[in-house]
């Protein structure tokens, strides 16, 4: 049975390692796609600190052909390749036949979540990283029965997503569920919907009530 792992990871060899180090930088790694694993692509919004981000990538020797593609609601989304300076993580998964769910940097920290073929692969990828020199933080673990490991339809994980990138559940809140409808292009109330119950399902599925 496949396992799902949240988890978190630190290293100074880690692609953008340098770059992250230099200011206060969020981002989220939307999508990786390559030819060759060893050298992928990434596709990162970066929601916080972009003009460090920009700064910092031409110096950083992980990272190379560092492009911004577009710019939304204060976001910026970078393409940029991975160079053989960095220690990626990337190769390992596919060789393992994992799928990387989420990834977000913040805090000094790669905050990620994995689909593990089973418990037995997950134990020996944590020996990996440690082996590597990555420190890693395990945050939960649980058993996936179905495709989807939370339990949601694709509509309410958009929206839960979507709302909180953008600051939806931040004390203050950062954003409103009007602006979050204007940006999926559906209405407030389908909005408000599928928030409620999308966390009364999370809630019924990870606190059991």
């Amino acid at each position: 049975m496949s396992v799902i792992a949240r988890y978190a990871i630190q290293s100074d060899a880690l692609p953008l390692a340098e770059t992250c180090s230099q200011g206060s930088i969020r981002l989220v790694l939307e999508r990786t796609v390559g030819v060759d694993p060893s050298r992928p692509a990434h596709f990162s919004w970066v929601t916080e600190g972009a003009t460090a981000f920009e700064a910092g990538t031409e110096a950083d020797p992980t990272v190379r052909d560092v492009r911004c593609l577009t710019e939304k609601n204060g976001r910026r989304l970078y393409r940029y390749e991975v160079t053989d300076e960095a220690h990626t993580t990337y190769p390992k998964l596919v060789d393992i036949g994992a799928q990387r769910l989420h990834a977000q940097y913040a805090d000094g920290w790669w905050h990620v979540r994995t689909r593990f073929p089973d418990a037995e692969t997950f134990t020996a990828y944590r020996e990996w990283l440690d082996d590597e020199g990555v420190t890693v933080r395990l945050l939960r673990e649980y058993t996936s029965d179905a495709p989807g490991d939370s339990g949601l339809t694709p509509e309410q994980e958009a929206v839960l997503k979507l709302a909180r990138e953008r600051g939806y559940f931040a004390i203050p809140r950062e954003t409103t569920a009007k602006a979050l409808a204007e940006e999926l292009g559906i209405s407030g109330q389908a909005v408000s919907e599928r928030l409620r119950r999308g966390l009364a399902r999370l809630t019924e599925r990870h606190v059991g009530v």
